[in-house]
């Protein structure tokens, strides 16, 4: 009787999570990535919004257009000017001139909200990204998980077995019979439980590039871990990232739009032309205009008020989105150190120390020293200690995900 889910000199993390074939249609976490980033609306709404940015700054940058009018004085009148007898008829054309820069100010304006844009959309696609890598973790996770299941199911049923053999050879008590079948009993309402999560993680792996399921077998390695870094080195390339690099961008724009604003307090100057004619005896002469409104009441202080506030209102937004940056890259990379400590500690010393025990319990029993509760128990202990050790690896990529798109990149070798 082999109470062993494994082969014995086997490693069993490398048993569970190195996939040494690579079948035609199997899914790596690139093609996720890739699949993601595709079918992603999200990505697509902020294209749209580049686009949409990048002509309202074409339009921005465009001149007033000229103005066509035509007046008719003197018309239907009465005496002489009665009908169009002595009608003055004025075509003229003028054109708004913008004073102060105004022009290229705005157009400067506009350009920064679609370089905005573009941050935006970059750190849409690291969640996207970040959330594709998590989602396969998790299947990833829950196959594993599934396949543990597998062997303790597999193990309980062979102890049954075995157990059945021995009290029908009278080497042990009948009742060791009833605990081997609860033990059985338990195992495949365990195996059910992660059966039922891999369908579940699949699903919600399909979803991040909007399919209903995944049908391609997963190829990855649960247990690939990158050298943990150092906070103060992740720290260093937060600046670089889309979500603090975008406040030069967004303090440039609120910059630019002061300057737009003040550039308002210069009143622009309308200047027109045209020929008048005289139906009375066709003589035709010409009128000029020049309009400039006196800024008496309206000095554009309001608007030039307003941008103020909101250049130092963005400093403060700045300096909290940085504060908040580097709290919350602290906070996951404390999860990221805790889960891989945690993972390495049960890779090389509690598991192998778990299994040595069950040999020792094993063999204890087979000399009668033992009873089969305490198989039973070494067998629970081990089977949770290697769940533990796949909920780790579970939350090193998690953990390692999220650091990665806080950071703006990978944090270590290929993934």
């Amino acid at each position: 009787m082999s109470f062993r889910p494994f082969p014995r000199g086997a490693s069993p993390w490398l048993l569970l999570f190195s996939l040494t074939t690579h079948p035609a249609g199997a899914l790596t976490l690139d093609d996720v990535r890739t699949r993601a980033l595709a079918a992603s609306p999200e990505l697509v709404s902020g294209e749209s919004e580049i686009r949409a940015r990048e002509a309202h700054a074409r339009q921005a940058g465009l001149p007033p257009n000229p103005e066509l009018r035509t007046d008719l004085e003197n018309v239907g009148g009465t005496g002489d000017r009665e009908s169009f007898e002595e009608t003055e008829t004025t075509v003229r054309l003028s054109q708004r001139i913008e004073l102060g820069g105004k022009r290229g100010k705005r157009r400067r304006v506009a350009e920064l909200g679609q370089a905005l844009a573009g941050w935006d959309l970059e750190a849409t696609k690291l969640a996207v990204v970040a959330n594709a890598t998590k989602a396969f973790a998790h299947a990833l996770a829950a196959e594993a998980r599934l396949r543990l299941a597998d062997d303790l199911a597999a193990t309980a049923r062979r102890s049954a077995e075995a157990v059945a053999t021995r009290i029908k050879a009278g080497g042990a008590p009948p009742a060791e019979a009833a605990r081997a079948r609860v033990a059985s009993a338990q195992s495949d309402i365990t195996r059910q439980r992660a059966a039922r999560a891999v369908v579940s993680t699949r699903r919600q792996l399909a979803a991040t590039w909007g399919d209903m399921d995944v049908t391609a077998r997963l190829e990855g390695r649960l247990d690939q871990m990158s050298p943990l870094p150092t906070l103060p080195d992740l720290e260093a390339r937060l600046d670089a990232t889309p979500e603090l690099a975008r406040w030069t961008t967004e303090l440039d724009e609120r910059t630019s739009t002061m300057a737009l604003e003040e550039a308002g307090r210069i009143p622009d100057v309308t200047v027109g032309a045209g020929p008048r004619y005289f139906s009375d005896n066709d003589d035709t002469a010409f009128v000029f205009e020049l309009s400039v409104p006196l800024p008496v009441f309206d000095r554009n202080q309001g608007a030039i008020a307003e941008a103020a506030h909101r250049l130092e209102k963005a400093r403060a937004d700045r300096d909290a989105a940085a504060r908040n940056a580097r709290t919350t890259l602290a906070s996951a990379w404390a999860d990221l150190a805790a889960a891989h400590d945690q993972a390495t500690s049960l890779r090389d010393a509690v598991v192998p120390a778990a299994t040595r025990a069950l040999d020792v319990v094993r063999a204890a029993y087979g000399q009668g020293a033992l009873s089969f509760d305490d198989v039973l128990d070494a067998q629970r202990t081990l089977f949770e200690l290697r769940v533990q050790y796949v909920d780790a690896l579970e939350a090193v990529q998690v953990q390692t995900a999220e650091v990665e798109r806080l950071t703006g990149g990978p944090i270590g070798g290929a993934r």
